[in-house]
Parts: structure tokens; sequence; C-alpha cells
């Protein structure tokens, strides 16, 4: 996991510059002009979020989310004109044969969400969502996960299919599946209110891959001790941080943080 540097005199939550230049730092992604384009240009993930928080799309953004409302499929059209990231790694041109580096991100996509508002204060109180940003629709939402170790398309499917099973038990949502690829764009939005954690912890693959928690019984007795070892000090930390924000809470919001904290506690 990563500590953010809080020295900043800003809200618990505020995506501020130290942040930012951490991301940066953490990983780089690439950017293209839109759905057609090949060539990238490669920025740090932070400027890549603070690119979505700012009014660079926003009129863009605008005029698509009032095409919606008059016409699904005109807005389908035009959304291919947009920008877009591949969060997920850094590449020469925009197919997985062409990775230069794995970013460790996956940014998860759910649209239609039927109560957004209520979504996003449960993310907001997942110690496993390093990221959130409001859709180019208005009315869903991408969330980014992160592990170190990613290097390859291999790796990032085995984490989507982690991170995809964590995210349906813990909140009931399901994702695009399309997101499974490396080299999957994500469409840049406008949201001023894009939440980056101020503690965010590495995610546990290993714990969450469905297919491979069963074949863990069968584990050499050293394998599993270790196994078991490792996975007891991840539990204490995230008893630790969930505890912290319970007590942190302000009283209005206590109940609704201690029900979202423990939803995410019981998976350890």
């Amino acid at each position: 996991m990563i500590d953010f540097d809080m020295a900043e005199p800003d809200p618990k939550f505020s995506f501020t510059i130290s942040r930012q230049k951490v991301l940066d730092a953490l990983a780089r992604v690439s950017g293209f002009k839109n759905v057609t384009a090949s060539k990238p240009r490669n920025i740090g993930i932070g400027t890549a979020l603070r690119e979505i928080q700012s009014d660079l799309y926003s009129e863009k953004i605008a005029e698509l989310r009032e095409v919606l409302s008059q016409s699904p499929e005109r807005y389908r059209e035009l959304k291919k004109t947009l920008p877009a990231f591949t969060f997920s790694g850094e590449f020469s041109e925009r197919k997985k044969d062409s990775l230069m580096k794995a970013s460790g991100f996956l940014a998860l996509d759910f649209d239609h969400v039927s109560d957004l508002n209520t979504t996003i204060n449960d993310l907001t109180n997942d110690l496993n969502v390093w990221f959130y940003f409001v859709s180019p629709s208005g009315c869903g939402i991408k969330v980014g996960f992160y592990t170190a170790g990613i290097a390859s398309d291999a790796d990032h499917q085995r984490f989507f299919r982690a991170a995809s099973n964590y995210i349906e038990r813990t909140h009931g949502l399901i994702p695009d599946p399309s997101g499974k690829d490396i080299c999957r764009l994500c469409f840049v939005s406008h949201d001023s209110q894009v939440y980056v954690a101020d503690s965010p912890l590495d995610f546990d693959i290993e714990r969450w891959l469905p297919v491979e928690r069963q074949a863990k019984v069968y584990q050499h007795p050293s394998s599993a001790d270790k196994s078991d070892s490792t996975r007891r000090r991840y539990g204490s930390r995230v008893l630790q941080t969930a505890c912290s924000r319970i007590s942190s809470a302000p009283l209005g919001e206590r109940n609704r943080t201690r029900i979202a904290q423990a939803r995410v506690v019981a998976g350890y």
C-alpha cells in the first residue's frame, strides 16, 4: 500500500497536488485523441486524473450528456470522438503487443448505476479503491484499483477476474467485461469531484481470484503457512484502517461508514 503526503491543509479526500505527484511517479498511462487514433501521448496517471477533474473536457461532456437525453444512439457515436486513456499501461501504440510497461492499475467500468450517490459513498469507504470518477454519461462510474507485480496481459486478466469478483461481492456491482483487456480504452469525463484515496491498499489478487481460492486447499503445508502469515498481516492492516475510518467519521455518517467497512473487513 502507499501513504500519500497529508501535510497539505486540504480536506481528507481532496485530490491534492502531492497525491498527483505520487501517482505520476508510480505509474504512467497512454492517452489517445479518440478511438481510431493509434499514436499515444504518455503521461503520469495522476496527471490523467487531474485532466478529468479540470475543465479541460467539461464543455464536450456537457454536450454529450445533452445529446444522451435526446438520442442514446447519437450519444454512442459521438462518445467515440472523446479522448481516452489506457489506465492499465503505457503503450507505443494501442494494441496489447505494444505494451511498454503495465501500470498496475485497473479501471473497472460500471454503466447505469441505479443509486449513484449511495454507490459513491460506499466506494469512498472502501480501502481497496484508489480512485473513481463519474462516467461521461453521468449515469455510471469508473473505479480504479492497484496492485504491484502486473507485467503482462495475462497478469492483468487475473487482476480483472479477482477485482470483478471482489466488487460484485462487496458492492453488488458487475463491471463491463471488456475491461479484461490491458489495452482497453477508458473515455475521459468531467468530474470536479474526482476521488483519490488518502491511504489505499494494494489489491490482494490471490484472496479474491475465484479459481485460485479453491486451489489453495491442496497447497503444501509450508506454502499454505506462508500464505496464511501474509494474509494475517494484510488482514490486520485492513482492520486497523477500518477502525480508524469509523472513529474519524462525522457523527451523521458513522453508521453508514461502519456498515461499509464491515462489508470490506468481512472478506479478510
